[in-house]
């Protein structure tokens, strides 16, 4: 959809803007900001996941609502979704702004936020990161995951990789079956960001405004969403952007904490992530992924909470 496109379709609902900007969100999908209120989120394809992650978060505050759905067909036929914009800017963009208080402020509200998040609950597991590798699994915690580092493991033997690379992909696959038994621990399965990191958090005045795209939505153990915020803490896009007071305080503070063996849980869905990473990279992503890798069999969520 063109910016031209989504006038006529804004038009079509009666909905009057004065300003519609279009800016390329997660996955570079089309997304039209309309007068700092609205989202409008159009697809080619069916959108009925997206469609059903947003109304299962529609009894939470500071997430966006759906105002409209539908289906516009002008030069192309294209679903849709209109929802509320959250106020504010993206996290990312405040972080050396921040004060320790602030700081701190802004991990109690984050902290309160997750544990308000999971108090959603399912009878099935998604396992995967990003999008369900396996979708409804009806099994324990720890089987899922031996499942998907079957598939894991199959997909990387056709990719074409360094004799080094295979050996820290080797070492790395002994790491997760020695410490199997640390995600025994299950409460159940419960509906997960999935992508919760300083991008999709809001600020506004600098304290927490609301959570955004919830596209990648799914349901599995809480400690599995603070996996992207170790990954951003831990390896920042640069060193001046650096969120580890908040990151501690989010630790500190929310009911993740009692979750036993936390960390080597963290270590293993850090390395579920560098290795589908570079599946869908097609090896391209070689070398960093790699390099992550060592860090993460080396104990570097460990050595970051110490």
């Amino acid at each position: 959809m063109n910016l031209n496109e989504a006038t006529k379709l804004l038009t079509s609902l009666n909905m009057t803007s004065r300003n519609i900007t279009h800016i390329k969100g997660s996955f570079d999908k089309d997304i039209f900001l309309i007068d700092d209120k609205y989202i409008l989120r159009p697809s080619t394809n069916s959108m009925d996941d997206q469609i059903e992650c947003f109304k299962r978060i529609s009894h939470l505050d500071s997430v966006p609502k759906i105002i409209k759905t539908g289906v516009f067909e002008d030069e192309l036929k294209n679903n849709y979704i209109i929802l509320t914009q959250i106020p504010g800017v993206e996290y990312f963009t405040q972080i050396q702004k921040l004060n320790t208080i602030e700081n701190e402020k802004l991990g109690l509200s984050i902290a309160s936020f997750l544990d308000n998040l999971h108090l959603n609950t399912s009878t099935v597991y998604d396992i995967g990161h990003y999008v369900p590798i396996i979708k409804g699994f009806t099994g324990r915690w720890r089987d899922g995951h031996e499942k998907y580092w079957d598939y894991l493991s199959s997909n990387i033997d056709g990719l074409n990789l360094s004799l080094n690379s295979r050996n820290v992909i080797k070492e790395a696959f002994s790491f997760l079956n020695a410490h199997l038994d640390s995600l025994s621990y299950q409460a159940g399965p419960v509906l997960l960001h999935n992508d919760f990191h300083p991008k999709n958090i809001i600020l506004f005045n600098k304290t927490f405004s609301g959570v955004i795209d919830w596209e990648c939505s799914q349901y599995g153990e809480a400690d599995f969403d603070l996996c992207h915020l170790f990954h951003w803490c831990i390896f920042p896009v640069t060193k001046e952007y650096s969120f580890n007071k908040v990151l501690q305080t989010v630790l500190q503070s929310s009911k993740c904490n009692t979750v036993p063996d936390l960390y080597k849980r963290i270590t293993i869905y850090e390395i579920e992530h560098e290795l589908i990473q570079l599946i869908w990279s097609n090896g391209t992503a070689e070398v960093d992924r790699i390099n992550k890798i060592e860090r993460w069999i080396n104990n570097e969520v460990e050595l970051f909470v110490k």
